[in-house]
């Protein structure tokens, strides 16, 4: 649990591109106790997600080859094809190449509704489908086989 003055000193020590998170809004936003603190652990894992979340925003961004702030299927594919060495997926999915289609396809399905063959990189960014698939860095053996994402639930597929 830290105070108001811990969370200002914290961002008195990040670099200045850091700072602009640390707010008294963001401090605001988590519940306190009776002393007035937020819990730490709350305020890493919002700040984490908030990171991946920016990170993705901008990877996205990379792959966006006509700049119009949507992805087709393959653009995306692409993406998740780049994300599998980052989540350590590789070893773990024995059919690599259905496992990008069906990956691919699950975000159309949720969101490209209207089948316009693109989705917009803030719909994606935004959705629980994303955070699905970064939850396979932290899976255990249970959440593995609940995950959609995970190599297991993969394979089981086919």
């Amino acid at each position: 649990m830290i105070t108001y003055e811990d969370y200002q000193s914290g961002k008195n020590s990040c670099s200045m591109s850091l700072q602009a998170y640390f707010t008294i809004e963001l401090f605001l936003r988590f519940r306190q106790d009776i002393y007035g603190r937020i819990s730490l652990r709350e305020l890493f894992e919002y700040l984490d997600r908030r990171t991946t979340l920016v990170e993705a925003r901008y990877d996205f961004a990379t792959f966006d080859e006509d700049l119009d702030g949507f992805l087709t299927e393959n653009e995306l594919c692409r993406f998740i094809t780049t994300q599998l060495s980052r989540l350590h997926m590789p070893m773990r999915i024995l059919r690599p190449e259905q496992y990008l289609i069906t990956a691919t396809r699950k975000f159309f399905f949720f969101l490209d509704p209207s089948r316009r063959g693109k989705v917009s990189i803030e719909k994606i960014v935004l959705s629980p489908i994303l955070d699905e698939f970064f939850e396979v860095r932290d899976l255990n053996e249970r959440r593995e086989l609940i995950n959609w994402f995970s190599g297991k639930s993969a394979d089981l597929m086919y």
